[in-house]
């Protein structure tokens, strides 16, 4: 099995989202790739798909195990709030100094993690659900000057998230031993406002949404470059709004990116 764990700590993301000032110039429907948004608001008509699906084929004799991470940026809203009368008291404010550091009310992103582990037999009977909820909620934290006097307040508020990730496998191509998987990521968060702003909508989205998958008892096929007797099952495997490529260590098939931006097999920061 691969090293996978250290591998995927090597992947990071910008978890810092502008505009970084409510006053910022910049677009506030700043373009974001990854998301998934409300299922009823995007089915309202709004502008973010609700769920990407990926399809990547396998080589196992069938007793493989994938083990996979969901990952992606849960949206936080940082509100900043001054003290003048030693934490009594709050007032919001546009920009707030303390601890050694100057802090402004912005837009950032909370790494979530959702691990899930299934065997491919399950996936042949049929389809495997893997449901996850990230509750609202709201964290505060006490800012002080270098004498240790409160000087101010940061609140960081989500709202809740909920998905469910659907996986199944079914033979292609001709070969007993290969067979494309299907991992389908849907955001089922309930939503009742149709006409919400995308600014609201994104709250209860998943951004940067991307999986990482490794198999025990397999091997993954690349779809850029695949052998000739697998290219049957690679045109058999249609992915949206993913884009499966072979990762980890070049030459190895035991682990697999699926991003929501097209890359090369073994993609390098």
């Amino acid at each position: 099995m691969a090293d996978w764990g250290g591998w995927l700590r090597g992947v990071r993301l910008d978890t810092s989202l502008r505009p970084y000032r409510g006053s910022s110039p910049m677009d506030p429907d700043r373009a974001a790739f990854g998301v998934l948004a409300p299922e009823a608001w995007s089915e309202a008509g709004g502008s973010e798909a609700w769920w990407m699906e990926a399809q990547f084929p396998l080589e196992t004799s069938g007793c493989a195990r994938l083990d996979a991470t969901l990952r992606f940026l849960q949206l936080e809203r940082r509100a900043v709030a001054r003290s003048t009368d030693g934490g009594a008291t709050f007032h919001p404010a546009d920009e707030l100094e303390g601890d050694g550091r100057s802090l402004v009310p912005c837009d950032e992103g909370r790494l979530r993690e959702v691990p899930f582990t299934t065997a491919v037999s399950d996936l042949l009977r049929g389809e495997v659900w893997a449901p996850f909820e990230l509750p609202a909620g709201t964290d505060a934290e006490v800012l002080r000057d270098r004498s240790g006097a409160v000087v101010g307040r940061i609140a960081r508020t989500r709202a809740r998230v909920s998905g469910t990730v659907r996986l199944s496998a079914g033979r292609v191509g001709g070969r007993d031993d290969l067979l494309c998987v299907r991992v389908r990521i849907e955001n089922v968060t309930p939503w009742v406002d149709a006409s919400a702003p995308r600014a609201e909508a994104i709250r209860a989205s998943c951004l940067s949404t991307h999986l990482v998958l490794s198999v025990r008892g397999g091997a993954f096929v690349s779809l850029l470059d695949p052998p000739e007797d697998a290219r049957e099952a690679v045109a058999q495997c249609r992915s949206v709004r993913a884009f499966p490529v072979l990762a980890g260590e070049p030459g190895s098939r035991d682990l697999l990116l699926s991003a929501p931006i097209a890359l090369c097999d073994h993609p390098r920061l």
